[in-house]
């Protein structure tokens, strides 16, 4: 797949993808303690990440140097 650019990806947008996500976690597993919803919101954020490098080799989409 493209693991330079996931790596990349996942330095630069970390904040990007945790303000998204964050609100939303929160409000739906507020209930639980902050262990919990850190731990569900990394979840997220690799299943986000995990997607668009799917969604890049599926359209032989490469990031070349």
């Amino acid at each position: 797949m493209n693991p330079l650019f996931i790596y990349l990806m996942a330095g630069s947008f970390r904040n990007f993808f945790r303000s998204l996500t964050t609100p939303f976690i929160s409000r739906i597993f507020g209930w639980t303690n902050e262990v919990t919803i850190i731990i569900i919101s990394t979840a997220v954020i690799a299943a986000m990440l995990w997607y668009i490098c799917y969604f890049l080799y599926k359209n032989k989409i490469f990031i070349r140097l």
